[in-house]
């Protein structure tokens, strides 16, 4: 069975988890909800690549993964969908997507909005109604785009005499 996913930098006492939970019952949209965390720190697309790459294989295919990390700084952007590995990614196009897929993914979907939207439960909760109701057939319901916000993933560094790298969970 597939699921919903979220990961966002929202904070644990914000109203904007509760506002997303409130407009998906409203929208009826009937998948099981698995709130990963809503503290990644703020506007750290870093960690919350990181751990979306650790978790999204423990779920079944066709589940649909929100990652809702710096929305509002780059909702201007746009939003994206990917196809992964037989999961569904919805993220902001900031990059956090080239974090988890590596720079050769070339595979992503622009997510279409009528205007400028800054709560993502209206740009993601009528997408996911229409992949949903479109067999999860990604190419049904959003147009594919080669132009999209890609990051390096951090690598690290040996010599002979250091190991340089980044520390990115504790």
């Amino acid at each position: 069975m597939s699921v919903l996913t979220f990961l966002s930098d929202f904070g644990a006492d914000s109203h904007y988890m509760a506002s997303f939970r409130g407009a998906m019952e409203r929208a009826q949209i009937k998948m099981p909800f698995i709130e990963i965390t809503s503290r990644i720190e703020p506007f750290d697309i870093v960690e919350a690549a990181y751990l979306s790459s650790m978790v999204f294989k423990d779920f079944s295919e066709n589940s649909i993964h929100i990652l809702a990390t710096n929305v509002v700084a780059t909702s201007f952007e746009g939003h994206l969908a990917a196809k992964y590995k037989g999961h569904f990614f919805l993220a902001p196009d900031n990059g956090v997507l080239s974090l988890i897929f590596g720079e050769d993914f070339n595979d992503y979907y622009l997510i279409s909005t009528e205007h400028y939207e800054q709560k993502i439960q209206n740009v993601y909760l009528p997408f996911i109604k229409k992949l949903v109701s479109a067999d999860f057939q990604l190419d049904q319901v959003a147009k594919k785009t080669d132009k999209v916000n890609t990051k390096m993933r951090m690598v690290p560094v040996k010599d002979d005499k250091e190991l340089r790298g980044t520390v990115l969970f504790v």
